[in-house]
């Protein structure tokens, strides 16, 4: 009996310990920049995903155009063909204001080099800050 205690509180330690050095998403270094959105299906800026420990693009802050204070928000992206794309997770339908990075993914595993922007729901001319 003293042998599975033992052995479960070892067990124990090496786990807490392996989450402890597991980096945190705010240790991540990611590119941000500011874009205005399109209107639906469309993109007004554009920005190049970045080569960086960032593998998606997160949306971290929302200001949807004309003070609606609520819209949603999609990523899209442009292939290698110089086609767009809508992102798979969709329309994020959010609040104005600030998010953590991770929290609001709006394009998954994202290749670096590519074009991306940002699709605004109800109106156009809104403001986002991704990071990337």
């Amino acid at each position: 009996m003293k042998k599975i205690t033992a052995a479960l509180g070892l067990a124990a330690t090496l786990a807490a310990s392996t989450i402890a050095l597991a980096p945190s998403a705010s240790a991540i270094n990611c590119q941000e920049n500011s874009l205005t959105t399109g209107g639906q299906g469309n993109v007004w800026d554009t920005a190049v995903k970045a080569a960086d420990d960032c593998h998606d693009v997160n949306l971290v802050s929302a200001g949807a155009a004309g003070g609606v204070g609520y819209d949603g928000y999609m990523g899209m992206y442009k292939d290698g063909n110089g086609y767009w794309h809508s992102a798979a997770s969709g329309y994020h339908w959010l609040n104005d204001g600030y998010y953590s990075l991770g929290s609001v993914v709006l394009i998954s595993n994202l290749t670096a080099g590519r074009t991306f922007g940002v699709s605004e729901y109800k109106s156009l001319a809104g403001n986002v800050h991704v990071q990337h």
